[in-house]
């Protein structure tokens, strides 16, 4: 098969994606990325992804945006595996811990399923993960999701692999307005990337923070690149926001080692704010507390991040 050029391919993946998302499954997020499920049961849940070269970093390494929405979606399929399918799960909260080992390669993620917290204030299901390159060992987290009912006149449906081995793209003529918006997103990163060459998935999930006294701040125009299929900013998505802009706070050399995060209600709005603060900086750890702020100047989600000096 004749490789395609990356802007082609990337467009012909989104369109794929795209006609992946007529049927019920994944997010355009999950199927833009291709993430398969090979086991769900109600005990241990396995999903897997190969990122395809313009969703790796310069290095080759996966970009944390990558790495979280799969942790996510592990942690919450083997939890979705012990209800109904008519009902949907909101992230409470997600604990991450990195080993910076080498991410290159097929990613795959493990998860368990810890059981339900029955409260009068409602039902949370509680899981935890493993997430390998090979047998590199790059990430292990927990997470607890609340039992909810689906938005009126939203139906959910089991997720299914993002298989895209013989899909065939839509056509553009045929997108309806919500898929036109969609491919037009994909369409201004590569625009921008032609006036200003770097790393495609960098310039797709990574803010542009701007440093101010306290730390730093991003504004991001929310759209379906990082959209839930209710609409809502998808929980790994919007962690990996957070920690982008708590590692623009610090210097140089520092990275992402550990996060804790908070989902406070369903993170939706035409715009996002990102504030990050800088709370420690020593010589051996730092810390940063991050907060995402959209419609209404509500507060959305909250996480504080961890991090190391760089080798």
């Amino acid at each position: 098969m004749k490789k395609l050029p990356t802007a082609a391919a990337v467009r012909q993946r989104a369109l794929v994606a795209l006609a992946l998302n007529r049927t019920p499954g994944f997010h355009f997020a999950g199927n833009f990325l291709g993430v398969e499920l090979p086991e769900i049961g109600r005990e241990h849940a396995r999903l897997t992804v190969t990122p395809p070269p313009f969703l790796q970093r310069a290095d080759g390494q996966p970009h944390f945006g990558v790495i979280a929405l799969l942790a996510d979606m592990a942690l919450a399929c083997v939890v979705r595996a012990n209800l109904t399918p008519s009902q949907r799960l909101g992230t409470v909260s997600l604990n991450l811990q990195l080993q910076h080992a080498d991410g290159r390669g097929p990613l795959e993620a493990q998860s368990r399923f810890g059981g339900f917290i029955e409260g009068p204030g409602g039902r949370q299901g509680i899981s935890s993960v493993a997430l390998n390159a090979g047998s590199r060992s790059l990430l292990m987290g927990q997470g607890a999701f609340m039992v909810l009912r689906p938005p009126p006149g939203v139906a959910m449906h089991p997720i299914t692999s993002a298989v895209h081995a013989g899909v065939e793209p839509l056509q553009e003529k045929d997108l309806d307005p919500a898929e036109r918006t969609t491919l037009a997103r994909v369409d201004a990163v590569l625009t921008q990337l032609s006036a200003t060459p770097g790393c495609f998935v960098d310039a797709l999930w990574t803010p542009q923070a701007r440093i101010t006294n306290r730390g730093a701040e991003a504004v991001v125009d929310n759209g379906p690149e990082f959209s839930n299929r209710v609409g809502h900013v998808q929980g790994g998505l919007q962690l990996a926001l957070a920690a982008a802009t708590a590692t623009a706070a610090l210097p140089a050399g520092w990275i992402l080692s550990g996060a804790s995060a908070w989902y406070i209600r369903a993170c939706e709005g035409r715009r996002l704010r990102i504030t990050s603060q800088v709370i420690h900086r020593g010589r051996a750890t730092a810390v940063v507390r991050s907060r995402i702020i959209g419609k209404g100047r509500r507060h959305m989600f909250e996480a504080v991040t961890t991090h190391v000096p760089g080798h």
